[in-house]
């Protein structure tokens, strides 16, 4: 077999090789056209862009969607193969980018992939492998039984050496892709009578998997977008958006001036006959900061969560020597490169507008097996303030810390963490 990387094509190709480039196709047999994540949007268009810019553009940076890290690959002027985190390979031969799966989110994001043939890829990273086992490499995006330095290698549908599994979505590329693209009218109604004026509507997906200030949207539709809403009529206001459809789109209200944002109840953004109508209501504006901190907060016990799973079953605490991983103080389990917490007084940890302390059982065998974890605002704000919990189960749960917890002086306790009475509840995607 012979393969010309500056044509970006394979020359003489085997009938038992052809085979690894379409090993796949039943396993990612669907019945109707692949539709992008809400998270992988902005990925998408990174990549569309890339693609668009190659032949008029010396070199290119591209900024890194949410939640990803981006790798070119490509050859020099040499023909030597490598990778980069810039583009700076000649456009003499087949090169391309890849949007892989960060270690801050949770499995089962899919990677997305396009290269200098127009084609676009989404794949799925092996599973069972841990987010920062998970690099990406030439043996990410080449196919099985090919060289592991042929970066175009995987021209269809198939698995890559690592076993990442790849899938072609021509809906998705070059000009067919401005048929996925439709129009969206917005409506907001504030209940409050007053007039909607300098907000903004972001209907996207959040950094996080849980955020107070974005709010799922009921029904059919919906496009990714951002638009700024005009005054209409009195406290309703209007806009045009025009954006892909994707699975996962969720709502955010914000005014930016005042740097607000609205935390909407579960309904109060729904498709109404191919309008995306937003109700604004009464008291549902906070401060940006304060939910930007509370989405941190949450996340940062998820991760906590992880990291003690992960030390426990790596045994990389065990004092009594029996064998068996015990969970740990944050110094011991969360990763240095992680540790963005600072230490406050009482033995607590401080990050983000919120006070953090860690409970752990007195003996070796009670760490084997419980841990918990809670969080409260260092001061109070609003009615809106909220404390955080996590234990060995691994769910976030949160209740209302107005009147109740705030800085060193009224702090969550054990017995409060305990109290059902405080209406302690799963977070979940709004």
């Amino acid at each position: 077999m012979e393969f010309s990387p500056r044509a970006g094509r394979l020359v003489g190709v085997k009938p038992a090789l052809l085979a690894t480039f379409t090993l796949g196709l039943a396993a990612f047999a669907v019945a109707q056209r692949p539709v992008l994540q809400a998270s992988e949007v902005s990925a998408w268009q990174q990549l569309r862009e890339w693609q668009r810019r190659l032949d008029t553009v010396e070199r290119m940076d591209l900024f890194v969607a949410r939640g990803y890290e981006l790798r070119f690959f490509g050859y020099d002027a040499a023909g030597q193969p490598g990778v980069s985190h810039k583009f700076e390979f000649t456009r003499d031969y087949a090169s391309l980018a890849l949007f892989w799966p960060s270690d801050e989110v949770g499995p089962g994001r899919r990677a997305l992939m396009g290269n200098s043939l127009g084609h676009v890829y989404l794949g799925e990273p092996p599973q069972g492998v841990g987010a920062k086992d998970r690099q990406p490499g030439f043996a990410s995006v080449v196919g099985q039984g090919a060289p592991e330095h042929l970066n175009n290698m995987l021209l269809q549908n198939g698995a890559a050496i690592d076993g990442t599994r790849w899938q072609r979505v021509e809906a998705l590329e070059g000009d067919i892709a401005a048929d996925i693209e439709r129009d969206m009218r917005v409506r907001v109604v504030r209940t409050d009578g007053e007039e909607v004026r300098g907000f903004e509507l972001d209907v996207m997906a959040p950094r996080f998997g849980w955020d107070p200030s974005f709010t799922a949207i009921q029904g059919e539709g919906a496009v990714a977008a951002n638009v700024a809403i005009q005054p209409a009529d009195g406290s309703i206001g209007t806009a045009e958006a025009r954006g892909v459809p994707a699975r996962g789109l969720r709502a955010r209200l914000r005014h930016n001036r005042d740097r607000l944002v609205a935390v909407l109840r579960p309904g109060d953004a729904r498709m109404v006959n191919g309008e995306l109508l937003v109700v604004l209501r009464d008291g549902a504006l906070i401060p940006d900061k304060l939910a930007n901190e509370q989405a941190w907060v949450a996340e940062a016990l998820r991760r906590f969560h992880e990291f003690q799973m992960v030390a426990k079953a790596a045994t990389k605490i065990d004092v009594d020597g029996d064998g068996l991983g015990e969970f740990g103080a944050p110094d011991e389990v969360v990763p240095a490169r992680s540790r963005r917490y600072r230490r406050a007084p009482g033995g607590r940890f401080a990050f983000n507008g919120h006070l953090f302390e860690i409970s752990l059982p007195e003996t070796a065998d009670g760490r084997e097996q419980r841990f918990a974890a809670w969080a409260w605002p260092v001061k109070a704000q609003s009615r809106h303030d909220r404390a955080f919990g996590i234990d060995e189960r691994g769910v976030v749960m949160s209740c209302s810390a107005s009147q109740r917890f705030a800085g060193d002086a009224s702090p969550v306790t054990s017995a409060a963490w305990q109290d059902r009475s405080l209406r302690w509840r799963p977070i979940e995607p709004r």
